[in-house]
């Protein structure tokens, strides 16, 4: 479990200010993804490559990490994500960030109801595991339907993409760095980068074991 190193206070204003996705504040969907290892299923890998080259030094392997860690790329708590339009159902919400111990406090606000958040409080939403602010200052509707959406696949990496980019016009210097950004713990991002570099050993794989993350 990630603890919070700052005030409680602090944390929920630079939240609410930056739009932190959860993992920077707590930990993600309840069944962790070290139960979900896997093939990565092939609509979700398409997903994935399909932001390769987001911007100048990201590739695809290290959304495919975050993927990895924060949902098991899509099949924490028994979701599946639907092979036609990449949705993920059921939906897959985060930790319920009511200020208990390790966890900050961010109440629902204008975020009621948004893609199915029901409150009192925010959690993060889908296989990417995002803020309401966050994905809705980054989103892109990869898949071109009209709307970005956080429980898809498609939308939901392109949009981690263009967080970790900064936008297309920005730039992956250094992975971890970025990563850090994503979420700010040293664990989390080492778990990433192994998972990442293990797909690039054995890119026809697509299933590093859990032992090859711990």
């Amino acid at each position: 479990m990630l603890k919070l190193a700052l005030p409680m206070l602090l944390v929920t204003t630079v939240a609410l200010v930056l739009g932190l996705p959860l993992m920077a504040l707590s930990t993600s969907s309840s069944d962790g993804p070290e139960h979900a290892a896997g093939e990565i299923p092939p609509r979700v890998l398409a997903a994935y490559r399909s932001v390769d080259g987001w911007c100048p030094g990201l590739r695809w392997q290290l959304l495919a990490g975050i993927g990895f860690v924060e949902s098991g790329h899509g099949s924490a708590n028994g979701a599946n994500v639907a092979p036609d339009g990449g949705e993920v159902a059921p939906p897959i919400f985060g930790t319920t960030l009511d200020g208990s111990p390790g966890v900050a406090r961010l109440p629902i606000g204008p975020w009621l109801g948004w893609f199915g958040l029901t409150g009192p409080w925010q959690q993060a939403v889908g296989p990417m595991q995002f803020l309401p602010a966050t994905f809705t200052a980054w989103a892109v509707d990869q898949d071109g339907d009209s709307g970005a959406n956080p429980h898809d696949i498609d939308d939901a990496a392109a949009s981690a993409a263009n967080y970790l980019c900064g936008g297309r016009g920005g730039t992956v210097v250094d992975e971890r760095t970025a990563l850090l950004r994503y979420n700010r713990d040293e664990s989390y991002a080492s778990k990433v980068l192994a998972y990442a570099d293990q797909l690039e050993i054995f890119p026809s794989a697509g299933r590093p074991t859990t032992s090859a993350i711990e």
